[in-house]
Formats: structure tokens, sequence, C-alpha cells
């Protein structure tokens, strides 16, 4: 678990980065999986996943890590941090059925082996038609340890095969 001092070097490195308060949206999901890099006693590279179920068509939903928060101080860009970052939790998320992300700049993970993702995309919105607003989010909350906002406005673009468990 982060202490409270790394929690708030994560906050403030990616409220920086994306100009967003990113406590409020770190809150949003309680189940977070922080990678982090210090130079001495600086946070200058991180990056996150989250446990989210995906699908394609109507096949099986899989396990999947969702990729967030990737950030690099920029003193520390172009230097390997952020690659660092990523080829780290690449490992960490080897048991997920697929990793998968919506990146800013899409060349920069596939130079790190992710591969982008040319099918359809689309989230079930039919849920909110039978659904209240109130039971999506406690279903979400559930379901992928995160709030409904976390999961209207994210379709993942890239994706990583990996070898799970059979």
């Amino acid at each position: 678990a982060m202490t409270a001092v790394e929690y708030g070097e994560v906050a403030a490195l990616c409220g920086w980065i994306f100009d967003c308060d990113y406590r409020y949206l770190m809150d949003l999901c309680p189940v977070l999986t922080h990678v982090l890099a210090y130079e001495d006693d600086r946070l200058i590279a991180h990056a996150l996943w989250l446990d989210r179920p995906l699908r394609t068509g109507d096949g099986s939903w899989l396990n999947a890590a969702y990729v967030e928060g990737v950030a690099t101080h920029p003193d520390y860009r172009n230097r390997g941090c952020g690659s660092a970052v990523m080829r780290r939790l690449q490992a960490e998320i080897a048991p997920y059925n697929i990793g998968a992300l919506s990146p800013a700049v899409a060349e920069w993970y596939k130079r790190l082996g992710w591969e982008e993702w040319l099918g359809p995309l689309f989230i079930a919105r039919f849920l909110l038609r039978r659904l209240g607003v109130a039971d999506i989010e406690a279903r979400c909350k559930g379901l992928l340890g995160c709030s409904s906002k976390g999961v209207r406005g994210c379709a993942p673009e890239l994706a990583m095969d990996i070898d799970g468990p059979e």
C-alpha cells in the first residue's frame, strides 16, 4: 500500500501533468496498483492499473488490467524513466488476460509492444436505459472497484496480448 506521502506525490505529479485534481480521480477507484520511479527522494515517473472487465463482441469477458496515469516529470523525459515504469507495469500485469489503455500518444506505447485495437469500440450503454445512475454506480464499484464515472468515457484504443493462466 502507498503511504500518505507517496499518495500525495502521485496526486501532485499527475495533477500537474494532466491538469486536473488527480487525488479526486484516484479516490474514485479504491483498488489501484501503482508503479513509482524515484530519483533520490523525488517521484519522477508513475503509472497505475485497475481491474476492468473487457470483451470483444459477444465473446467472454476478459480480466483486463486497464492502465491509467502514465506520467513522467518533464525534467526526466527522454531518459527512459517512463519506459522503465511501463516495462515494470507490463511485467506485473502478466497474469491478466489482456492489458488495455487509451493513450494520448499511441506511438510511444507501440514502441513498448502495445498494439492498436482496430476493431469497434463501445461501452455497454444499455445499462443506462435499464438501470438508474445510482444502480450503475453501485454495480461498477462492485465489479470494477471504481465508480461509473471511470467507465463512461473510457474505451481502450491499444491492447497488449498477455499470456494468462490457461
